[in-house]
Formats: C-alpha cells, structure tokens, sequence
C-alpha cells in the first residue's frame, strides 16, 4: 500500500516592507497622487498624513504607528528644523479627513511637493 503525499500549497511571494523608509515614504506618497487625481481627495490627504507619520517615525527611530498628534509631540521633543511645515501639513491633512474642508490641487501639490523634497 502506498503512503499517501503531503503536497505543500505554493505560497505567493509577499513583497517585503522596503528597508529603507525613505522609499516606502515615496510609495505612500504615490498612492497619495494617484488618489488625489482620481479626485479622493479625502484618501489622498489620509495617506499624505501616513506618508508623513511613516518617514519621520521611521527618521526618529521610533519605528512604529503614530497618530498625527503623537508625532507632532516628538517632533517638537527632537526640535526638527521644519517643524512648522509638518505641523501645518498634517493640521491641513486633519482638516481636510475630519472635517468638511475642500483642499484644492494647489494646495495638495505643494504640500506633497515641499514634503518630497525632503526624502531626496
């Protein structure tokens, strides 16, 4: 009588988390663009905070999840030079997610735009 086969499932690849934040800060951004074109605005603002969490939890070493608020709060404890810029980027963020403000593209692009400049 013959053993009956364990067959193994074939596994997808799972892309991994890219090493280096700055990249995976630039993939959050993309998807951000890309949202805010096919005019979710209010997606495009979340993920342009996430993209903003993620880089500088990541810049800081802190290495995990944060709310806009806890970021601010160690941003201000580590004294960055454009504090005000983020601070103000994810206050527009939080306007536009929780509340019924509007942003137009000018505004989107130029918060991404002065954001990005800090990940080259």
């Amino acid at each position: 009588k013959s053993k009956p086969q364990l067959f193994m499932p074939v596994l997808s690849t799972i892309p991994t988390l890219s090493t280096n934040y700055q990249n995976h800060t630039q993939e959050i951004l993309n998807s951000a663009m890309i949202l805010f074109k096919e005019n979710a605005k209010k997606e495009a603002f979340e993920k342009f905070s996430q993209a903003i969490r993620f880089y500088y939890s990541h810049k800081l070493k802190i290495n995990m999840e944060m709310t806009a608020f806890e970021i601010i709060s160690q941003l201000k404890k580590h004294d960055i030079d454009n504090f005000d810029d983020v601070q103000k980027w994810l206050t527009l963020c939080a306007m536009v997610e929780f509340t019924k403000y509007d942003a137009n593209k000018k505004e989107f692009n130029s918060a991404v735009s002065a954001f990005s400049k800090l990940l080259s």
